[in-house]
């Protein structure tokens, strides 16, 4: 759970680290770029669309079990870990 909350979060701000690649580059090399508050709506936008695609890309390709799964329980004393069985 926290491996997918870290990478969208990651996704999200895929967007706006490009920007600042750009913004960077733009005043190094003297081109004329648009200021943050113009292109923030966009980049989020576009880091919320990277990261629903990332969420339908999991959904679709994830593993799935077919068999039913055995939550942990107590067996002659002994803790039997969860499985699928």
């Amino acid at each position: 759970m926290m491996r997918t909350m870290l990478e969208s979060i990651l996704l999200f701000l895929v967007p706006f680290g490009v920007y600042a690649l750009w913004i960077t580059l733009a005043r190094r090399f003297g081109f004329d770029s648009p200021t943050f508050s113009q292109v923030a709506t966009y980049l989020a936008a576009v880091g919320l669309i990277l990261v629903a695609l990332s969420f339908i890309t999991l959904g679709i390709f994830a593993e799935r079990h077919q068999d039913a799964y055995v939550p942990a329980h107590m067996e002659n004393g002994q803790l039997i870990e969860g499985q699928f069985k």
